[in-house]
Protein backbone atom coordinates (compact mmCIF):
# COMPACT_ATOMS: atom_id res chain seq x y z
CA UNK A 1 0.00 0.00 0.00
CA UNK A 2 0.83 3.71 -0.59
CA UNK A 3 -0.08 6.96 0.21
CA UNK A 4 -0.09 9.80 -2.61
CA UNK A 5 -1.10 13.21 -3.49
CA UNK A 6 -3.73 13.44 -5.86
CA UNK A 7 -1.97 15.97 -9.10
CA UNK A 8 -5.12 16.20 -11.37
CA UNK A 9 -8.12 13.69 -12.81
CA UNK A 10 -10.31 13.43 -15.28
CA UNK A 11 -12.72 10.78 -16.70
CA UNK A 12 -9.98 8.94 -18.37
CA UNK A 13 -7.48 8.70 -16.02
CA UNK A 14 -5.44 10.38 -12.95
CA UNK A 15 -2.31 11.42 -11.69
CA UNK A 16 -0.67 11.23 -8.12
CA UNK A 17 2.72 11.47 -6.75
CA UNK A 18 3.54 9.31 -4.17
CA UNK A 19 7.28 8.09 -3.08
CA UNK A 20 8.04 4.73 -4.72
CA UNK A 21 7.36 4.77 -8.80
CA UNK A 22 5.34 1.74 -9.44
CA UNK A 23 5.45 -0.77 -12.13
CA UNK A 24 4.22 -0.05 -15.53
CA UNK A 25 1.13 -2.06 -16.50
CA UNK A 26 0.16 -3.25 -12.82
CA UNK A 27 -3.99 -3.20 -12.22
CA UNK A 28 -4.34 -0.82 -9.11
CA UNK A 29 -7.01 0.26 -6.34
CA UNK A 30 -6.80 4.01 -5.39
CA UNK A 31 -9.02 5.55 -2.93
CA UNK A 32 -9.59 8.95 -2.18
CA UNK A 33 -12.23 10.91 0.22
CA UNK A 34 -14.49 12.73 -1.50
CA UNK A 35 -16.80 15.41 -0.13
CA UNK A 36 -20.34 14.83 0.51
CA UNK A 37 -22.95 17.62 0.13
CA UNK A 38 -25.61 15.46 2.43
CA UNK A 39 -24.54 15.33 5.89
CA UNK A 40 -26.67 12.24 6.48
CA UNK A 41 -24.69 10.33 3.86
CA UNK A 42 -21.59 10.50 5.36
CA UNK A 43 -17.80 10.55 4.11
CA UNK A 44 -17.70 9.48 0.76
CA UNK A 45 -14.83 7.78 -0.96
CA UNK A 46 -14.36 7.33 -4.54
CA UNK A 47 -12.60 3.72 -5.57
CA UNK A 48 -11.04 3.81 -9.04
CA UNK A 49 -9.73 0.34 -10.59
CA UNK A 50 -7.15 0.73 -13.47
CA UNK A 51 -4.03 0.63 -15.30
CA UNK A 52 -0.89 1.81 -14.81
CA UNK A 53 0.53 3.59 -18.07
CA UNK A 54 3.38 5.76 -16.42
CA UNK A 55 5.10 6.01 -13.26
CA UNK A 56 8.57 8.08 -13.27
CA UNK A 57 9.91 10.58 -10.84
CA UNK A 58 7.21 12.94 -11.50
CA UNK A 59 4.40 10.74 -10.96
CA UNK A 60 2.11 8.07 -12.05
CA UNK A 61 -0.44 8.06 -14.22
CA UNK A 62 -3.62 5.59 -13.97
CA UNK A 63 -5.91 4.75 -16.97
CA UNK A 64 -8.96 4.16 -15.52
CA UNK A 65 -11.08 0.93 -16.32
CA UNK A 66 -14.16 1.60 -13.27
CA UNK A 67 -15.03 3.85 -10.55
CA UNK A 68 -17.40 3.44 -8.30
CA UNK A 69 -18.23 5.91 -4.87
CA UNK A 70 -18.10 3.94 -1.58
CA UNK A 71 -20.26 5.64 2.06
CA UNK A 72 -19.36 5.19 4.95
Amino acid sequence: MCRGELVNINSGGLLFRCDAVLPTGELIEAELAWPSPLEAVGPLRLCIHGLIVRSDAGGTALAIAKYEFRGG
